[in-house]
Order: structure tokens, then C-alpha cells, then sequence
């Protein structure tokens, strides 16, 4: 007896009538979970021959259509486009791209989107069903237009709740919520963020988020001067040793970072906007310097950037556990703050301070190396020359203290 293959089937809820009939029926055996057995029990009705088979738990799922290959096709029954979030990417890495038959249907998202009029060809995806994502906020804050599938724990108005707790500004936000499409039960509801996280949603939801985005166009990802960035009275690092401290830095792409004695904001908005799905926590006391921060953050659309008003390290505690920390302004605090940050700071991860000043040069390693963070440090001296006349400008050099924490 030849050997079967698998008949991977996408069903339409809106419309079970698509069930392809002719391939079902040439299926010994059919696999299928609970939830959508009830939704189809007039369609496989006309199946009594054919031996059912749970699609939970999936492992025995596997094993048993292993199995049951040697008498013939097996039917795999899921909902929408299979190779999208589906079974079809884990039945094609079992049992081999030969074996696999895929016959997609309209997923939840398309009949999402469908139903809000919002066109989709420009929407980032992603799946928080059963799935755990540490930094979920800075990956959809990243984008203009996402659209997510959720579950039980990860429900549309805990997403809103956590981008509320996290944003300043909610007002260029809309939520579009879609539940139980072709189900009992089936609703669509749109508005603000504060909207969404006051009601209350079921385990199976397709959730847009859309953004307006008030950025200028044609400016640059990285590479801004002193002119581009608000400050007060030259109080700012300078372009070059930016560019050398994110290099520092070396910042993962969905990390969060603890900018630190932050000023004007230089280094967490670059940061920011070179790295958009990362979170921006930018701790700073002098409210000349919130100003700043805040005409930055709006001018340059960073809203992965969120103002920490107060001085550390009291205002630290709280904040979630950075893979990154720079240091630029301390207060005095300075050994507090680094014994502070490394004992939150994520395994891996990197400690930068810039000293300026002699005292800081000096203790800045010896602190780090006291918390058991391998040190390296380097020394920038920064000259612009003017041409044709070559015009010297010189600033103080600055010491890059890095620690890795190992």
C-alpha cells in the first residue's frame, strides 16, 4: 500500500461551504481541534467512514498521523491560511515539503482588515498567540501599522493597557479589534487606546493598531549634528562621540536601554530612532532639560522614547531591566547608580559611561570593576577643521568607560 500524504486544509468560518468536499472525502483519516469540529459537525457529517483525530496536543497530533499515512491521505483542518501563524510550518518541517498538499483559505486578518476598509499591503504582523515576547511594546511602536493575533493572556485591552503605561501621548493611536470571526460570538470594534483597555475581549482576536506619524520626511536614521538636536547652552554630546558611544552601546534591536543623566536627550534619541523597536527610558532631574527632551521626542516621532522625570538612581527603581545603560550625567550618585544598574542590568549586557571630568575617569572603572564587570575604556579628542581657511575647533576630551556583564 502506498504511502499517503497530507491534505492541509484552510477553512473559511464565514463561509463553510469552501470546504473542499471532494479532497475530505478521499481522507481516511481527519484532524481537527475541538473548537472547529463543533463549528463544522454538518460538514463532517457527511464523513462517518473517516476515522477523527484531535489536533491537541499536537506532538500526539503528529505521532498519530504519522501513523495513520500508511492508510491513505490524512486530512489536516485548520482555520484561514495554514502557512500563515498555522500548523502548515511544523507539518512541512515533519514530514517534508513532498508530503504536504496546502489548500489555504481568507485568514482572520484579511477579514479584519476587510471589515475596517484598512489596507493591509503596508502592516507589519505579529502573532503574541501562545507565544512570549519580552519587549512586545517596542516592536509595535516601531511601526505605523500592525496587526496582531492574541490569546487568553496577551488580550486586546492588556496590548492597549501596556501602551498606555508606557506612552506620554496616545492621541495619534486607533485600535481596530476584530473577535471571533465566523464564530459565535463575532464582533468589531474600533476606537482609542483607553477605549480598548476598558473592555474586555475573548482568547481569539485579530487586534490593528494604527499610527499617525508627525515626522518630518527626507531627515536622516542617524547622523544628526548639534544644530538638528534641541539643547541649552551647548550642552550636548557631540556628534562624534555619539556615533562612538552607540557603538559602544552596541544595542540590541528589541533591547531596552536606561539613558541616564540624559540632558538633551542626544544619545536615547539617536538611539531611538537608529534602533525602533527598542524602549528609550531617559532619566533627567532639571526640567530646562525635560523641555528639551520632550521638543526632540516630538519632532523627531520617537515615541519608543519615554521621559523620566527625577534624578537617579531613585527614579531607576521600577523601571524594567535594560540590556543597555548609559551613563552621561550622574549628580554625585555616581557609584549608586553604576552598583544600581549592573545589579538590574540584563546578562550580557553593557554598562557606558562618558567622563569628562578627572574624578569620574578615575572612579568610573574602579566602580564598575567592583561589580564584577570586565572594563575597557577609550579616549576621544575631537578637532573640526573649516575648509578652505581651516579653522580649528577643539573640545574636551572625552573617556568611554564600557562594562560587560558577563
Amino acid at each position: 500500500m502506498s504511502k499517503g500524504c497530507i491534505q492541509l486544509i484552510g477553512v473559511d468560518l464565514q463561509n463553510s461551504a469552501s470546504v473542499p468536499i471532494d479532497i475530505v472525502a478521499g481522507c481516511s483519516t481527519i484532524v481537527i481541534s475541538a473548537r472547529m469540529q463543533t463549528q463544522l459537525t454538518h460538514v463532517l457529517a457527511d464523513f462517518e467512514q473517516a476515522k477523527i483525530i484531535s489536533i491537541a496536543p499536537l506532538t500526539e497530533a503528529i505521532d498519530k498521523i504519522q501513523r495513520h499515512l500508511k492508510d491513505g491521505d490524512v486530512a489536516v483542518i485548520a482555520s484561514g491560511d495554514p502557512m500563515f501563524f498555522g500548523i502548515g510550518k511544523r507539518l512541512v518541517e515533519d514530514f517534508g515539503r513532498d508530503a504536504v498538499v496546502v489548500h489555504p483559505a481568507l485568514s482572520s486578518i484579511q477579514h479584519a482588515f476587510a471589515q475596517f476598509l484598512i489596507n493591509w499591503d503596508d502592516t507589519a504582523v505579529l502573532s503574541l498567540h501562545g507565544r512570549s515576547e519580552r519587549n512586545f511594546v517596542g516592536k509595535l511602536l516601531s511601526r505605523h501599522k500592525t496587526v496582531l493575533l492574541t490569546d487568553a493572556k496577551m488580550r486586546p485591552e492588556v496590548i492597549a493597557a501596556s501602551l498606555i503605561d508606557f506612552l506620554e501621548d496616545t492621541r495619534y493611536f486607533t485600535a481596530y479589534v476584530a473577535e471571533n470571526i465566523g464564530m459565535v460570538g463575532e464582533r468589531f470594534i474600533s476606537g482609542t487606546l483607553q477605549e480598548i483597555a476598558s473592555a474586555e475581549f475573548g482568547n481569539l482576536c485579530c487586534m490593528i493598531l494604527v499610527r499617525k506619524s508627525n515626522q518630518q520626511p527626507g531627515l536622516p536614521s542617524f547622523g544628526l549634528t548639534e544644530d538638528d538636536i534641541t539643547h541649552s547652552r551647548g550642552l550636548i554630546t557631540k556628534r562624534e562621540v555619539r556615533a562612538a558611544v552607540l557603538h559602544s552601546l552596541a544595542i540590541p534591536e528589541n533591547g531596552i536601554l536606561w539613558d541616564v543623566g540624559a540632558g538633551s536627550g542626544s544619545i536615547g534619541l539617536e538611539a531611538a530612532r537608529l534602533y525602533p523597536e527598542i524602549l528609550v527610558y531617559s532619566v533627567e532631574k532639571s526640567e530646562e532639560q525635560h523641555e528639551n527632551i520632550l521638543r526632540n521626542k516630538s519632532r523627531y516621532d520617537t515615541c519608543n522614547l519615554k521621559l523620566i522625570k527625577g534624578a537617579a538612581p531613585e527614579k531607576l527603581h521600577g523601571l524594567p531591566r535594560p540590556d543597555r545603560v548609559f551613563i552621561g550625567g550622574n549628580g554625585g550618585n555616581l557609584e549608586q547608580i553604576i552598583q544600581l544598574s549592573n545589579e538590574q542590568l540584563q546578562q550580557g549586557g553593557r554598562l557606558v559611561v562618558t567622563a569628562v571630568i578627572d574624578k569620574t575617569y578615575k572612579e568610573a572603572p574602579e566602580y564598575m570593576f567592583k561589580c564584577g564587570l570586565d572594563v575597557e575604556m577609550s579616549r576621544i579628542e575631537v578637532t573640526r577643521l573649516s575648509y578652505p581657511d581651516r579653522q580649528e575647533q577643539s573640545f574636551n576630551p572625552i573617556t568611554i568607560i564600557v562594562g560587560h556583564k558577563r
